[in-house]
């Protein structure tokens, strides 16, 4: 039964039940989420230069399929402060765009950027927040409310040492209405 492990992350996340599902890994969950969307020709996407393929490659395909525009916030490789990572995502948000998707941990060089302040960003010019936990979750506690991300994906095999084939993916309420 799918219920009980997905009640088991609702609690250990600080969310609800209903905001909770199983997917495979958290490509699979970034993709869930870039598909459910329903993003057309001229929307932006504002992601970062340290994102992993694997939630890179959706928002590419839409812009590859749909006419989506990919937008790249720079992030040093070790940047001073969390001011200068929201600083660099805050210079590229357009009007247009819908989705900062952005890593809470960067799989190239372990830098974790700030989501709280990128979620604040993201819902004061009108955009979801879209996470990847593959490197945070098992590693770091995740309280999504706390957070205040739209979406947080990840993977069971990495830091919360399940096994390969296992995903979650929570959605809030709030974004649910958004994506299909």
């Amino acid at each position: 039964e799918a219920e009980q492990p997905r009640q088991v992350f609702a609690d250990l996340w600080g969310c609800q039940l209903d905001e909770i599902c199983l997917t495979r890994n958290t490509t699979d969950g970034m993709n869930l989420v870039a598909e459910g969307l329903n993003l057309q020709s001229g929307d932006h996407v504002l992601t970062s230069n340290r994102e992993h393929p694997g939630g890179l490659r959706c928002w590419e395909a839409l812009a590859k399929r749909r006419g989506v525009i990919v937008d790249i916030a720079e992030i040093g490789a070790r940047p001073a402060s969390e001011d200068e990572v929201v600083a660099s995502f805050a210079a590229k948000i357009t009007p247009k765009t819908r989705v900062i998707s952005v890593s809470h941990v960067t799989f190239s060089s372990g830098v974790q950027t700030p989501i709280a302040r990128l979620s604040e960003l993201a819902h004061q010019k009108g955009c979801l927040l879209a996470a990847d936990g593959a490197q945070s979750s098992g590693a770091l506690p995740i309280d999504v409310k706390a957070l205040g991300c739209d979406t947080f994906a990840t993977s069971g095999h990495k830091w919360m040492l399940g096994p390969k084939g296992t995903g979650l993916l929570y959605i809030s309420a709030r974004a649910r209405e958004q994506i299909t």
